[in-house]
This record gives C-alpha cells, sequence and structure tokens, in this order.
C-alpha cells in the first residue's frame, strides 16, 4: 500500500510537469533587469538573504548613465576627503577638551578648598575664552558635518528613485499571468483527491 501511494504521487507530479510544458506558453518578457535575469528565487523561505538589490539595480543604471557615472565620481571625492577637510579643527578642539578634562580631574585632588576655587575660576576663564576664540571655525565646521550628512542621505535617495522607476517599469512590462498558478491548483486538487481516497483514514480503527 506504501509503495502504491508512491508510485501514484510521482505519476501525478510527471503528468503535472508534462501539462504544464503542453498548456501554459508564458508571455515574452521584457525589459527585465540583469539584477533579476541572475536571481533564482526559493519560494521554501529557506534561502538565504541576497545581496543588496537597491545598489545591484543602481550599479546597472549607472552602467547605463555618464552623467550618474560623473556624479557618482564627485560624490566619492568628496567623501574620500572628508576626514581631511574636517579631521585639523577636529584634533585641534580635542586635544584642547582633553587637556581640560585632565586639568579639572587634577584640580578635583587639591585638598585646601580656597585654592581650588581660585584654580577652578582660572579654568572656567579659560574655557569660556577658548570657545569664543573658536567660535567661527565650529560653526563651520558644524556647517560641513551637516552638509556631508545632507549629501549621504540625498545620495540614498537618488538610488532609491531611480531604481524605483526601474522596478514599476519592470512590474508594468513582466506581470506574470495566473494561468499556470491555476493550473498548478487543479493538479494539486486532483492529486490531492485521489491520494486521500486512498489512504482512507476514517476507516482506520483507533487503538483504545
Amino acid at each position: 500500500m506504501k509503495n502504491y501511494i508512491i508510485i501514484l504521487f510521482l505519476s501525478a507530479f510527471v503528468l503535472f510537469a508534462c501539462s504544464e510544458s503542453e498548456e501554459y506558453k508564458p508571455k515574452k518578457s521584457k525589459g527585465i533587469p540583469a539584477a533579476f535575469q541572475e536571481r533564482s528565487v526559493d519560494v521554501s523561505g529557506l534561502k538565504k538573504k541576497d545581496t543588496d538589490l537597491i545598489e545591484v539595480l543602481y550599479k546597472e543604471i549607472l552602467d547605463k548613465d555618464p552623467g550618474l557615472q560623473q556624479l557618482e565620481k564627485e560624490i566619492t571625492q568628496l567623501n574620500d576627503h572628508k576626514d581631511d577637510s574636517l579631521k585639523n579643527f577636529a584634533s585641534y578642539d580635542k586635544n584642547n577638551i582633553d587637556y581640560y578634562s585632565i586639568y579639572e580631574q587634577h584640580l578635583s585632588n587639591i585638598k585646601d578648598s580656597v585654592l581650588k576655587k581660585s584654580m577652578k575660576i582660572l579654568l572656567d576663564s579659560s574655557t569660556l575664552r577658548y570657545k569664543k576664540k573658536i567660535a567661527a571655525q565650529r560653526a563651520v565646521y558644524d556647517s560641513a558635518n551637516t552638509r556631508y550628512n545632507m549629501l549621504a542621505d540625498l545620495h540614498w535617495l537618488l538610488k532609491l528613485s531611480k531604481t524605483l522607476e526601474v522596478m514599476e517599469r519592470y512590474q508594468d512590462n513582466n506581470i506574470p499571468d495566473t494561468l499556470t498558478l491555476n493550473n498548478s491548483i487543479n493538479q494539486l486538487n486532483n492529486t490531492i483527491d485521489r491520494t486521500d481516497s486512498l489512504v482512507k483514514l476514517r476507516d482506520i480503527k483507533q487503538p483504545r
């Protein structure tokens, strides 16, 4: 009985495969991005996550657009020089902040409260003068940081908008019909009904 059911399943799937090749002829695909042509789908859900599809699609767009290539070159150059343009002030500021922090740590160890208070006044005064000295430089530094962050955001928005256009064209030109799925459902229903009629679980007596 068990072997007969196995043979029945194999036969049903062979018939299903044959009927698929004879009855269903998918329409010719149009404008499928190379990223999708090289991509396989695992309907079981067990396959590991693919690489970033946005990046893959954007690279494909980039290869065909000289203007976009020039923009990417400029963005890359700016990002490569980001550390050079910001590092000088960041290092200078960190040295001063570190000094004042260590100064305050040592000041806390002084036992004489009068001397400690006097030195704390000197520290506060020097810190205030330093902040005034670098006010213009800090404003430029903060502005540059803000602009770099804005560029990073806009760069991603560019990738998203460009790839969205490609995706919507792909959706319009390659939407599948339901014929093959309906054929699958019909074959599955027939096989399930035939298998169920042979198993006859309802006739098996349950142990007491």
